[in-house]
């Protein structure tokens, strides 16, 4: 127990009470360790890392360069923002009319059906119905079946370790089954449900139309819903939107333009991102069964057995593995599956879906859900299922909560049509609101679901001769089954509504790509809607239809959300919201409004999620491009001219565009280098030239230097030479006067003679004296000619007036003062000259001292060069940085891993682009292609797309400006 605290000491009289003293608080320190890093700056560097400034998409899948022309043709190089709703119909139309008539031409002139080369399934059937991840070898069996499981599985069913070539090979292996293999229990031809998006589709045989059937008929009786029945793959969804609308002659005319049954070609339009597109395919259908043959040889010399093996087994329409009419010899319904399989590469990446995205794709109408629990108005609903003017057509959806296969009779996690609404008045006057729906499958599945078991089902006591009169209904095992609204909307929870149009709609439409960020909020990127004349207008935000490529989509998954309102509004002026309700169902979203005229606002919301067992489509395409380049080739097409559309950004084009720009500016540098290079030789020319002159003109002056000394040496020489003369004339004077004064008086004769001698005997040395002195003043002046004949080789020159010559001649008054300096020397004429400087030496000196002033010229040239270099590198690493974030990342976005941009463009673009094309960027990068379709009557009808001013307010989140339109801070 601790002590008690000490009491406060009393207050002194007339002093305050004193305080008490703060608490000491708990101050902890710092760790010095330099790598310690707080939990604050290790989430900042995780959001740092894992949320990319640069989002990135891939938009090409092969060169684009191989098919430039051919991906452009998909797409209309007029502006396709504004057209008729049926314009893009008829052009689709008749480009299929055409080709058929073409391929029927062809086949009568060779005398051979049709085989459809770009679909073959008796060449590739494993690729024909199977998508591209079938073949992937990272996948394991929980991902094929659904999971969504990322495992590699590198073993066999033994648990034994077998390499990725055998795996692949297994893989791509023809999956084949003869009158004894049974399909899998989930499998099954008759009833089937199909648990999951991948799956296995199984057959025995491939044979043309008129083998397989007596008497084929594409039609008989026309279209009915009557005729669908399902086969071995899990596309209910579609069958159910194909039986939605097969009682209108109309749309399925519309679908279904061209054919001609004996030569075995069939011509399909359908509608894909809000164009229309056509394909044509021949008549081989797969069977379940095999060949009688094809298991070996059996005796059969009657042939019997042969044919009554095919009369069992592989005659008609049950004889089909996939999609089948229920007359034995009506074929529209498996050459419209094979010709919708094939726009979409395959058939399983036709397995699972919304009936309501089928009917879209088959009349290119709007398809809107509606639940159940959120109707409004019921007599609303009523009226529009009632369609009389044929706007809508309708299909239900039943959903399960995973632990139910049926309720009330009905399988759940299926869709069915909704044949006919029709108000009924009974006997008594009494009205009843009764619906008429099918069940794609025809029949019932050996567990007896697949129909309605309450009230008005068949055989209830509701059914009496007058109703059955009244409403038209046998009992049967057929699929079709009546309900009251009421019970409709209690069972089934998600009705798809399609609006159609026609050609009095006109269709304004956007695309455009933006990246997503992990905050949600309203994208910066917004459209803007024009109306001239007021009325109803369908609003449609869809994406990019990722069933035309399975196994290219990507690690994300897009939730889509939009507001509409009046440009500049608030949160009074929101005309109309949108939303997806789950992430499976967000192709598109739409509404319709009544719009007034004037310019609105579309703010568009992404959510992004990580797709279960997505992978990378770079990782994808390295994968298959050694192990299925066929099937590669066919998926990848089909990517490129999904995301060949004006207005969406090609990543491809970016970057031809960044390395064009890189290669202009490494042509600037070097054209830059180039004229420095000429400046600078021009300049050394000018420095040669003025360099020559120079030493030519010193050349010149010390010519004329070395030509006034010689003279004034020779000037000097034959002064001293008149000098000697004169002294040794004055000298012989000197001496006769001495001598005649000495002998004075002597005589005349003698005198003269004793002089004479004397004379001579003193004239004899001097004589050979001068003599020496000219012989020694000719070896001098010789010594100084040899240097002008001699002075490329460098020879020196002896002058006594001479000291050290200069660079430079030196003033002549200069000279004589030496020359007086010299003269007045204890040598005098003797003393040797000081030998001067060669020419040569003088020139290397110039030329050395030139070079000098050329290396610091150069290298100030030099280091200005690279000085602007850089600053114009700096401009244009920020202008790149601004426009294509999706190609190059900075260091703190990618780490210092060699994405960082260096401060040498040219040599660091190589090793960037090498490290962007073997990276693969971590951490939340998505981008979505999102288009608006705006249907109205209004032929003025405008959209346009409105970029941020800052590219990279792109994926920034308004989550203010959402608060403030949605009236509160909740996500839409």
């Amino acid at each position: 127990m601790p002590p008690p605290p000490l009491p406060l000491p009393l207050p002194l009289p007339g002093r305050p009470m004193p305080l008490p003293p703060p608490p000491q608080r708990h101050v902890v320190d710092a760790p010095k360790d330099p790598k310690f890093k707080t939990p604050q700056r290790q989430l900042f560097e995780f959001w740092k890392e894992f949320h990319h400034q640069a989002p990135g998409k891939v938009t090409t899948i092969l060169p684009r360069d191989l098919y430039k022309t051919l991906v452009r043709s998909h797409h209309s190089t007029n502006d396709p923002s504004v057209r008729n709703a049926a314009a893009s119909y008829e052009v689709a139309a008749e480009a299929c009319k055409a080709k058929v008539a073409s391929i029927v031409k062809h086949c009568e002139m060779t005398n051979e059906k049709f085989t459809d080369p770009d679909f073959d399934i008796q060449k590739e059937p494993f690729d024909c119905l199977h998508r591209l991840e079938y073949a992937y070898p990272h996948e394991s069996s929980s991902e094929a079946s659904g999971s969504g499981s990322d495992s590699d599985s590198d073993s066999d069913s033994h648990g034994r370790r077998v390499s990725a070539k055998v795996r692949a090979k297994k893989k791509r292996s023809i999956k084949m089954r003869g009158e004894a293999t049974k399909m899998p229990s989930n499998r099954r031809v008759e009833g089937k449900r199909s648990y999951g998006d991948a799956e296995t589709v199984y057959y025995g045989s491939i044979h043309r139309v008129d083998w397989i059937f007596d008497k084929p008929q594409f039609t008989i009786d026309g279209y009915s819903a009557s005729d669908i029945r399902q086969g071995s793959l899990g596309n209910c969804w579609w069958l159910a939107a194909v039986a939605t609308i097969a009682h209108r002659q109309d749309l399925m005319d519309k679908v279904m333009v061209a054919r001609n049954e004996k030569c075995g070609v069939y011509g399909f339009v359908f509608h894909r991102d809000g164009e229309w597109v056509y394909t044509v395919v021949d008549d081989n259908l797969f069977l379940t069964n095999a060949d009688f043959t094809h298991y070996g040889d059996t005796y059969d010399p009657s042939g019997k057995l042969a044919r009554e093996h095919r009369k069992t087994n592989q005659t008609g329409s049950r004889a089909l593995v996939l999609g089948s009419c229920e007359d034995e010899n009506e074929t529209w319904l498996p050459l419209l599956e094979k010709a919708y399989a094939k726009v979409h590469n395959d058939f399983t990446s036709i397995s699972g879906g919304f009936a309501g995205e089928g009917v879209e794709d088959m009349t290119g109408g709007c398809n809107s859900y509606l639940f159940s629990s959120t109707v409004l108005s019921r007599d609303r609903l009523w009226k529009e299922l009632l369609n009389e003017s044929g706007e809508f057509v309708f299909s239900l959806g039943l959903s399960s909560t995973g632990w139910e296969y049926s309720r009330g009779g009905m399988a759940t996690g299926h869709a069915y049509s909704l044949l006919k609404a029709v108000e009924v008045e009974g006997l008594e006057g009494e009205k009843l609101r009764m619906v008429k729906i099918r069940n794609p499958w025809g029949v019932r599945n050996w567990m007896g679901e697949g129909e309605w078991t309450g009230p008005w089902s068949d055989g209830s006591a509701e059914w009496t001769s007058y109703w059955l009169e009244k409403l038209d209904h046998k009992f049967g095992d057929d699929g079709v089954f009546w309900m009251t609204f009421e019970d409709m909307l209690d069972h089934y929870e998600e009705l798809n509504r399609t609006r159609l149009f026609n050609n009095e709609w006109t269709v304004a439409q956007r695309w455009t790509s933006a990246g997503v960020p992990w905050v949600t909020g309203y994208l910066q990127k917004k459209f803007i809607i024009e109306v001239k004349t007021g009325g109803l207008c369908v609003v449609i935000l869809s994406q990019l239809d990722e069933r035309y490529w399975k196994g290219l989509e990507g690690k994300y998954m897009f939730e889509l959300y939009f507001l509409l309102i009046k440009e500049g509004g608030n949160a009074e002026d929101i005309a109309g919201r949108a939303r997806c309700h789950t992430q499976w169902d967000s192709r598109s979203i739409s509404c319709e409004v009544n719009l007034e005229p004037g310019r609105y606002e579309l703010l568009p919301k992404v959510v992004a999620v990580k797709r279960p067992g997505g992978h990378e489509v770079v990782r994808v395409v390295k994968t298959m491009a050694d192990i299925n380049a066929n099937k590669l080739r066919q998926v990848g097409m089909q990517y490129d001219i999904a995301h060949a559309r004006p207005g969406v950004a090609d990543q491809d084009e970016i970057m031809e565009e960044e390395r064009a720009k890189r290669k202009r500016k490494e042509d600037m540098r070097k054209k830059k280098e180039k004229e420095n290079e000429k400046k600078v030789n021009e300049k050394q020319k000018v420095e040669d030239k003025k360099r020559k002159a120079l030493a030519a003109r010193d050349k010149e002056k010390e010519k004329k230097r070395i030509e006034r000394v010689n003279k004034k040496k020779a000037k000097r020489r034959i002064q001293r030479l008149k000098r000697i003369e004169a002294k040794a004339k004055a000298k012989n004077i000197a001496k006769k006067e001495k001598a005649r004064k000495k002998e004075g008086a002597k005589a005349e004769a003698a005198a003269d003679a004793a002089a004479d001698a004397e004379v001579r005997k003193e004239s004899t040395p001097e004589s050979e004296k001068d003599r020496v002195l000219v012989k020694k003043e000719d070896a001098d002046e010789a010594q100084t000619a040899k240097p002008e004949a001699d002075q490329a080789q460098g020879e020196t020159i002896t002058d006594s007036a001479d000291v050290k010559t200069t660079k430079e001649a030196k003033p002549d008054s200069e000279a004589e003062e030496q020359e007086s300096e010299t003269e007045k020397g204890t040598q005098g004429a003797d003393e040797p000259l000081e030998p001067l400087e060669p020419e040569d030496s003088k020139k290397a000196t110039n030329e050395e001292d030139l070079e000098d002033g050329n290396e610091c010229s150069k290298s100030k040239v030099d280091a200005s060069e690279k000085k602007d270099e850089k600053e114009e590198e700096e401009d244009d690493d920020s202008d790149l940085d601004s426009s294509t974030e999706s190609e190059v990342s900075s260091d703190e976005e990618f780490g210092s891993d060699g994405w960082s941009s260096s401060s040498s463009e040219s040599e660091s673009g190589s090793d960037a682009e090498e490290c962007f094309e073997n990276e693969i960027p971590s951490g939340w990068n998505p981008v979505v292609v999102l288009g608006l379709r705006c249907y109205s009557k209004d032929k003025e009808l405008r959209v346009t797309v409105v970029d941020p001013e800052d590219p990279k307010e792109n994926t920034a989140a308004t989550l203010a400006a959402e608060a403030s339109l949605t009236g509160d801070s909740a996500p839409l």
